[in-house]
C-alpha cells in the first residue's frame, strides 16, 4: 500500500526537477539542454524508487538483505505529523 497518493508524487518529482534545474543554471547550457538534463535526472529518480520498493519487497525487515538496505538508502519520506485533538469547550 502507498502512503502518498499519485498528487504527492506528482508534486514531489516536480519539486525534484526544480531542484535539478536550479542546480543546473550555473551551466554554460541551452534550456533545452537544462530540461533534457532535468528529465533524465528525474527518471532515474523513477527507476531508484522502484528498485527501493522491489527491494524492500523481495527482503524483508528483519533479514541480513532487508536491514542492510533500509540501514544504507536514505529516503526523504517523511509522514506527516498528526495534529493533536482539540479539547472541546464546554
Amino acid at each position: 500500500m502507498n502512503d502518498t497518493t499519485e498528487t504527492d508524487q506528482d508534486k514531489k518529482k516536480q519539486a525534484f526537477l526544480q531542484k535539478v534545474m536550479a542546480g543546473l543554471t550555473h551551466y554554460e547550457t541551452s534550456n533545452e539542454e537544462t530540461e533534457k538534463l532535468g528529465n533524465l535526472a528525474a527518471e532515474m529518480e523513477d527507476v531508484n524508487e522502484a528498485w527501493y520498493a522491489n527491494a524492500t519487497r523481495v527482503f524483508p525487515a528483519g533479514t541480513p538483505e532487508g536491514d542492510m538496505i533500509r540501514g544504507t538508502i536514505p529516503t526523504t519520506y517523511v509522514p506527516k505529523a498528526k495534529e493533536p485533538a482539540t479539547p472541546a469547550t464546554p
